[in-house]
Order: C-alpha cells, then structure tokens, then sequence
C-alpha cells in the first residue's frame, strides 16, 4: 500500500514530532516496509538504531550521572526495547506502508520508529539544521520523565529473564532453563506456553510470542523466589 497523499503524512508526523520535513520522499522511504518492492526503510533503520542508542544513551548520561555502568546499560536497553519503540510508534500514529496489507507487527513498527529517527537526522541536515540535537530532544519529551524517576526495579521487571539469570548466578543455583510445552491458536494468532525451571523452583508463562512467554513465566518465578531473600 503506497500513501495517497504525502503532504498529509508530513502533517501527520509533525503533529507528533514537532518537525516538518522539507523532503517527502524520505519520510515516505521511512515508513515504507521492506515486504514491497523497491526503495523501503531498511537502510534507515539501520542508521536509525545506530542514532537511537547514542541519543538514548546520552539522554541517560545527562540526566542520571547517579547510576553507575551497568544500570545504564540497562535502562537503555529499557528505552529502546521493540515493544517500548513499537509502542512509541502507535502514539504517534505511524503509519507503515506495506505490500500485503497486513497489520504491521511489533518489530515492523519499531523498525520504522527508527527509521524516521534517521530520515529526521538526515532531512534536518539538508536543511543545515543541527539533526542529532532535534533526535535528543525527542527522546527527552518521550522518556526524559522515565528516565529521571527510573529505579532498579523498573528495569529488572522489564527484563525478567536477565533479572532471573542474575539472581539464580547471585544464590549459586546454576542457569534457568526454558521449555516449549504448547504452541496452540491459527499461525496469525498463536499462544505460547512455557516453562521454566530453576533448581527445585517451576513456573509457567503464557505470551504471543515465545520471547514474552518465557519473560511471563521469569517473572512468576522472581515471585516465587522471594522468599528466600534478595
């Protein structure tokens, strides 16, 4: 599916973002899907990732000197997440323009989040603006807030299954291990179940993808280990 009307889309994107593109056609090669032929958001989103872990780890830098390393890297990994970027994507109304008409996925979205984020850098450039500054300042509107309040907490429930393989090395109880008990429901729509197993502990987690039924069933386990203690 290709946009009827570019000028629109350039609205569009400016309503969310605050910036006007100058060009077009590199706003509509962002938000073009590679399932089609021809020029798509690929390359974009290969500059774009790069762009989104500077700008995210700056953003993390200047405004939480208090964590060390480590606590860094994983709130970065918290702000540029494919769930956290996909979600951002449908605030902002993004569109994605594909070949088969399918609604675009979790990954297709983030995967065109950043590509704007480039075609952004790349336009404003053109226009002898300063790109990397406008980047930043969009990460600050959409996660300054996050950022600032963020605590440990925070980044280890987002991330249950390294929290999980932290706390089990932490007690000396060796790695978690994760089964595939059931994949039910149409292709389209599947259900996953999956158990994981740590030393005498069990639990089970149920998600769309395999990813977030094994992080349902870490974060059932963290629960369940409690208490023996941080």
């Amino acid at each position: 599916m290709q946009p009827h009307d570019p000028k629109q889309i350039v609205q569009l994107v400016k309503k969310h973002t605050h910036y006007e593109f100058s060009d077009s056609r590199i706003l509509l090669e962002a938000l073009t899907h590679p399932s089609g032929s021809g020029l798509n958001n690929q390359k974009l989103e290969f500059l774009g990732d790069s762009i989104l872990n500077f700008g995210a780890a700056l953003l993390i830098y200047q405004l939480r000197p208090d964590l060390n390393e480590g606590e860094m890297s994983k709130l970065r990994t918290l702000l540029i997440n494919t769930e956290t970027l996909a979600s951002w994507a449908t605030d902002i109304e993004l569109p994605l323009y594909t070949s088969d008409h399918q609604p675009a996925s979790e990954r297709s979205l983030a995967d065109a989040l950043e590509a704007l984020l480039a075609a952004i850098y790349l336009d404003s450039a053109r226009q002898d603006s300063e790109g990397f500054s406008l980047i930043v300042s969009l990460l600050q509107r959409r996660f300054g807030s996050l950022v600032e309040n963020a605590t440990v907490a925070l980044w280890e429930a987002s991330d249950a299954k390294t929290t999980l393989q932290e706390r089990a090395a932490k007690l000396n109880l060796g790695s978690p291990v994760y089964h595939l008990i059931s994949k039910t429901g149409p292709d389209h729509a599947p259900t996953f179940l999956v158990q994981v197993v740590l030393s005498e502990w069990r639990s089970e987690g149920r998600g769309n993808t395999l990813k977030k039924a094994e992080a349902v069933a870490a974060r059932l386990l963290l629960e369940e280990m409690k208490s023996i203690g941080p």
